[in-house]
């Protein structure tokens, strides 16, 4: 696996599955300088790691993390990292695509992932996707396993804030809603009977979660849209705080950015032929 120096007290950022379950970890430098590092958090939602080094050199010199909502689709990216022991390899590409939807191993999905086409192949995972600037707008995490050119990083606007909490707590503390929902488009608005035609339809409403003590209705009825059984007649979240909703990455990525425990949010919602606003208040993720 790769990973980055994140600051100069040694504090180096990787991937939770590169070093779960590690007894025993290594740091090796493009020098061939080599390392005892501990592990110091790992966050499973985010497939992100915070370790360190047990006694840094004093030349430590961190990557600096550059905003990754400023990219662009087609700007030019770096990935650097260690494919099949290959050590210190760096690959060029563009970005391909933002606002994917990664799964994680707990049934939630990571949001507003960077899709790459600079070759990432394992040993890869962990390292920094970089712009030309050099900064990190990315932690290098996934490929397509069936597709060539697909690979997929972490955006360093959930890395920023991920990351301190790690070094600080060990762990990081996500806001939980507790619904089911999918992206509304018009093919499902028309089956269902929306007025809407954009926002994230809720599916199911999770029992004794934020989201059913608000009162939020999930899926009454089951439709067939293009081949695909449906669950609609649920409300329909168009506004989070008066942030506009379209789909259902554009409401992973606020929650994730934008909220934390115990925060009390607006959501606008449309049911039946009515838009009411319900408060929610949020809880810590399960």
């Amino acid at each position: 696996g790769s990973g980055f120096v994140y600051d100069t007290e040694g504090h180096i950022v990787t991937n939770h599955h590169v070093v779960r379950g590690a007894a025993t970890i290594r740091v090796v430098f493009a020098n061939g300088d080599m390392y005892a590092a501990r592990m110091v958090g790992t966050d499973v939602d985010s497939d992100l790691a915070v370790i360190k080094i047990e006694n840094p050199p004093p030349n430590l010199k961190p990557l600096k993390l550059g905003n990754s909502s400023a990219l662009r689709i087609g700007e030019e990216v770096l990935a650097i990292g260690n494919p099949f022991g290959l050590e210190g390899t760096v690959t060029a590409g563009i970005v391909s695509q933002k606002g994917r939807l990664l799964p994680t191993g707990r049934g939630y999905s990571i949001p507003g992932v960077i899709q790459t086409d600079a070759a990432i192949n394992p040993g890869n995972s962990g390292g920094p996707l970089l712009n030309l600037l050099g900064e990190v707008v990315g932690v290098n995490t996934a490929i397509e396993p069936s597709g060539v050119g697909i690979g997929y990083a972490v955006p360093s606007s959930i890395v920023s804030r991920v990351v301190p909490s790690l070094i600080e707590k060990g762990v990081y503390r996500r806001s939980w809603m507790g619904i089911n929902g999918m992206t509304l488009d018009m093919d499902i608005a028309a089956a269902g009977g929306y007025a809407v035609k954009k926002g994230v339809l809720i599916i199911e409403v999770v029992a004794n979660s934020p989201a059913q003590k608000a009162g939020l209705r999930g899926g009454d009825r089951t439709v067939v849209v293009n081949g695909v059984q449906i669950r609609v007649g649920g409300d329909v979240i168009i506004k989070v705080n008066d942030f506009p909703i379209n789909s259902i990455d554009d409401l992973l990525t606020y929650m994730e950015e934008k909220t934390s425990p115990g925060q009390t949010i607006t959501l606008t919602i449309v049911r039946n032929t009515q838009t009411l606003e319900i408060p929610l208040t949020l809880e810590t993720r399960p």
